[in-house]
């Protein structure tokens, strides 16, 4: 399955690109539950991805050891964001992970796919966020949805750019570089007492 199956296997309804500095976001919805502004989140949702490459091209808090400056290997990168159901989410889940749950965001990192054609340059993976999940968790949590999501759409990123959490150390620079991220943003402390994020995934592209 080529990176774009993720999403075309589910369908899109509304699309909208941000552009920065550092990447393009595409911001796809096929739910309509989501009760979002699509302009205004993916205006957030955008600033904060073009942090996330600021960080990890400045080598502070690279996900290298040794703190080498990230050299991104597509020069026009490219995001695509699905918002959707958590029933997708699930689907998604099962396929790629042997889940059978819903979850609140996966990550799909693509290589040098030649499946992408001419997008193959530029496109540097696939986030999807669930939405019974994500608004059950910024309820639970009492913090504005867009927020919740923009926090999610960051540890994506984060993801797709080489970090991990699969031991204490990779866990406690990726959370402290989000936490930094969303303070650029006047965003509160995502891991303070109570997160759920532990819930939050993604899907390497040797999983797909």
């Amino acid at each position: 399955m080529d990176n774009q199956e993720h999403l075309e296997s589910l369908g899109e309804d509304d699309t909208l690109l941000f552009e920065t500095s550092n990447c393009a976001i595409e911001l796809m919805c096929n739910d309509d539950d989501w009760p979002i502004n699509l302009v205004s989140l993916g205006d957030q949702i955008a600033r904060a991805a073009d942090i996330s490459f600021e960080f990890a091209q400045s080598g502070e808090g690279s996900p290298d050891p040794a703190g080498t400056p990230l050299e991104l290997s597509k020069a026009n990168p490219h995001i695509n964001i699905l918002l959707t159901s958590d029933d997708n989410i699930r689907q998604l889940n099962m396929e790629f992970r042997g889940k059978d749950q819903p979850t609140n965001v996966l990550s799909f990192p693509v290589g040098d796919d030649s499946a992408l054609g001419p997008a193959a340059d530029m496109i540097i993976g696939d986030i999807v966020l669930g939405h019974e999940t994500v608004a059950r968790e910024a309820r639970d949590r009492n913090v504005p949805i867009n927020d919740h999501i923009t926090h999610l759409a960051v540890h994506g990123v984060l993801h797709l750019l080489g970090y991990d959490h699969q031991d204490d150390d990779e866990a406690q620079l990726m959370e402290g570089l989000e936490t930094r991220i969303l303070a650029k943003m006047n965003i509160s402390d995502p891991y303070e007492p109570g997160t759920l994020t532990d819930e939050s995934a993604h899907a390497t592209s040797g999983e797909q």
